[in-house]
């Protein structure tokens, strides 16, 4: 509702533009400022769907057990990665719960919920661990083919 408020002000402003009888023409820096405004609205909105996404994160111990790999490793790309796995398998766990949830309602399986968690915990989780690891391999794969290893420095 409030992403549409420029538009809605929009057209009432045109409508006012379009009549012969207004006495104040369309003015530029009113629609800059709603341009503005909406910009400020969705800055906003974005900030706090990051802060909402790295609080859930932190509750499930992603951020916090991935900084731990980092810190013991001594290497940030370790804990990138070790970030990158348990995201991977924390999305694989939940869509996989989902599709297991929608197919058995779909095809008229009869499973408990307990079943339904169970099978689709499992297989999301096989799931998000097979696309971490194609994901991680494509990513290495990349990375040599970009950044070749420098020859040894003899001295």
């Amino acid at each position: 509702m409030v992403l549409l408020l420029p538009w809605h002000l929009i057209e009432i402003m045109g409508e006012s533009f379009d009549d012969p009888s207004m006495d104040e023409p369309f003015s530029p820096m009113l629609l800059m400022l709603l341009f503005t405004l909406f910009l400020a609205i969705l800055v906003v909105l974005a900030l706090a769907i990051i802060v909402i996404m790295v609080t859930v994160l932190t509750a499930l111990g992603i951020v916090s057990s991935s900084a731990l790999v980092g810190v013991f490793r001594r290497r940030w790309s370790t804990a990138l990665r070790a970030f990158h796995y348990q995201l991977c398998v924390a999305l694989g766990v939940a869509c996989g719960i989902g599709l297991t949830w929608s197919v058995a309602r779909l095809s008229n399986v009869q499973l408990s919920v307990r079943e339904v968690f169970a099978v689709g915990a499992l297989a999301g989780l096989c799931g998000g661990t097979l696309v971490a690891w194609a994901m991680d391999r494509l990513v290495c794969m990349m990375h040599r083919r970009n950044f070749p290893a420098m020859p040894p420095d003899d001295r």
